[in-house]
């Protein structure tokens, strides 16, 4: 997985989810089939969390990806190949896997929602990490 450019280190101060930890990325997307992705950069996780949300409420077709790294010790979630979108209705909230790799360094995260044609109006994904 490739992060270009939109990757955010946690901001502290920045809690928006409470339980959730603080929110690290976050991507809004609008119109005609809209798709949202937000990419992070987690350093030090502990917990992640994907919260993706539509206005109004709808059925969402989502997915999520993380490389973690740990000196040099990589995993990534899902396994190559074996990737493909859930549809949930929204509000969807997921505990992001690392892939088996115990207190990673860092991971690259990578949440996405879309919605079809005629769906809702915007779909929001976003990323939280404690």
């Amino acid at each position: 997985m490739a992060v270009v450019g939109a990757a955010l280190a946690v901001l502290p101060g920045t809690s928006e989810g409470g339980k959730l930890g603080d929110l690290v990325a976050k991507d809004i997307g609008k119109g005609a089939s809209p798709v949202a992705v937000a990419l992070a950069t987690v350093q030090k996780p502990g917990q992640m969390t994907a919260v993706i949300t539509s206005n109004p409420r709808h059925r969402v077709a989502w997915n999520y990806t993380t490389d973690c790294f740990k000196g040099l010790a990589y995993s990534q979630w899902p396994p190559p190949g074996q990737s493909e979108d859930i549809e949930s209705m929204t509000p969807v909230r997921k505990k992001l896997k690392t892939g088996g790799l115990k207190d990673p360094d860092y991971c690259l995260v990578a949440v996405s929602g879309k919605l079809d044609f005629k769906s809702a109006k915007s779909v929001t994904a976003k990323i939280f990490a404690k």
